[in-house]
Order: C-alpha cells, then sequence, then structure tokens
C-alpha cells in the first residue's frame, strides 16, 4: 500500500531508528518472544487516558545498516515489560517514512508491514483512527517480551532514508 500521512504523536513509550537506503544490510534472524496478535481498529480505546509506566520499553531490534531503496528490509519490533506487575493489555504501534536525498521536502510512497501466522499484512496509517496501531499483547508479564516482524522499502529507487518510531500504549487497572 503506498502510504503518505503526517507526523502524529503517540503516548507511552517510543523509540526511533533512522536507516539509509542506498546501502545493503543483510537479512535479520527472526527473534523469538511473545506473540503480537492482530486487532481490529474498532479494539482501540481511544477515549481513556494511557497509562504514563517507564517499566515499558519499545524497541526496533536488527534493524539493517541500509539496503537498496526498493529492496525489503526486515526487522523486530520488542515491547517489555521491565516492571514488577503484570501489564494488560498493551497496543502495538509503528510508523515508518522515506525521504530521498535530492532536497525534497515531501516524503516519498512506500510500504510497510508486519508478519501475521507467515503472512505480510499492512500496517495501517490511511486514517487517523488506525495511525499505525497494528497489534496487541493481551498481557506482558514481568520481564517479558512481546515480538512482531516488520518490513518496509521505498517504491521509489533513489538515494535516501526511512524513519521508523515506535510506541506502545497501555491502560491502568480499572478499581
Amino acid at each position: 500500500m503506498k502510504q503518505r500521512r503526517a507526523r502524529h504523536a503517540a503516548a507511552g513509550a517510543t523509540a526511533v531508528a533512522l536507516v539509509p537506503l542506498a546501502l545493503f544490510g543483510a537479512s535479520p534472524a527472526h527473534a523469538e518472544g511473545t506473540a503480537i496478535e492482530p486487532i481490529d481498529i474498532s479494539e482501540l480505546p481511544y477515549c481513556e487516558d494511557a497509562a504514563d509506566d517507564e517499566s515499558v520499553v519499545v524497541e526496533f531490534v536488527d534493524v539493517p545498516e541500509g539496503g537498496p531503496a526498493t529492496a525489503w528490509q526486515e526487522f523486530t519490533y520488542r515491547v517489555t515489560n521491565l516492571g514488577a506487575e503484570p501489564i494488560a493489555p498493551v497496543y502495538a504501534q509503528a510508523d515508518m517514512w522515506a525521504w530521498a536525498d535530492d532536497g525534497a521536502d515531501d516524503p516519498f510512497p512506500f510500504d510497510f508491514e508486519w508478519n501475521v501466522d507467515g503472512e505480510w499484512q499492512d500496517v495501517l496509517f490511511e486514517s487517523d483512527y488506525a495511525n499505525g496501531y497494528f497489534g496487541i499483547v493481551r498481557e506482558l508479564q514481568p520481564g517479558e517480551s512481546a515480538e512482531a516482524r516488520l518490513r518496509g522499502r521505498a517504491l521509489e529507487d533513489r538515494s535516501g532514508w526511512a524513519a521508523l518510531s515506535a510506541a506502545v500504549r497501555h491502560y491502568p487497572a480499572e478499581g
């Protein structure tokens, strides 16, 4: 899916990576962890206040140093509970942008996907409602991580770079 969108901020833990598109990078090994399940965007509780919790860490792992602009670049999205209590649920969010080195102000089109049960699916950004939220961890125990494989590629063969951002959101227990 060709995608362009405005920048946005996400509550919760975040991570950012910049990846050159003109260098060649080796394909990373698959990382193991608790699965992140697909979520229907209607399940996202946007009207609730997100928990501000420093014990939740989100990161990209095995991000290639770069590669041909139009070649798929795979990496792992990981969220970890460093706290002493389980957290539930945890909503996974990721974002990608691609810019050319030729001085153009606008990002250029790209594909951004995640792997669900061996099948690649688009990470949805087409509306403010989806906003890059692609999955859910129903419960994350202390010390436990949940992972998903993601991949991206530019749709134009131009030298440039990609920016990745990740966030998680979870909500405090009621009571």
